[in-house]
């Protein structure tokens, strides 16, 4: 019983300086999330086809979906925003803003 609890803390105790998005606690909870929905679609594929388990799911296949249409939006949306983080990097007014506002949100 202890191993397996010294393997549900493990991705919390970490000795690095560095922790990668494996050990951020927003991606935790969201593959956690992920795979609550593959247990919840496994179980409903077991089960005859009647009102509340056919509507439970059509929610968890959506979920089930909406987890790697969320990672895609994600990655597009950190592309761009490096592209925008570059872009005011190489202009003159990023240089004269960080001058004045050391907190701008593109340093």
């Amino acid at each position: 019983m202890a191993s397996i609890l010294v393997l549900f803390l493990l991705p919390f105790i970490t000795f690095n300086s560095y922790k990668n998005l494996g050990f951020n606690p927003v991606s935790l909870l969201s593959f956690s999330f992920f795979f609550f929905i593959c247990l919840i679609l496994g179980w409903i594929g077991s089960k005859p086809v009647m009102y509340p388990f056919d509507f439970i799911g059509l929610l968890s296949a959506f979920f089930y979906f909406f987890y790697f249409f969320s990672q895609v939006f994600m990655i597009i949306f950190f592309y761009i925003y490096n592209i925008i983080k570059y872009f005011f990097m190489c202009t003159a007014l990023y240089k004269f803003l960080k001058k004045i506002f050391f907190w701008f949100p593109f340093v």
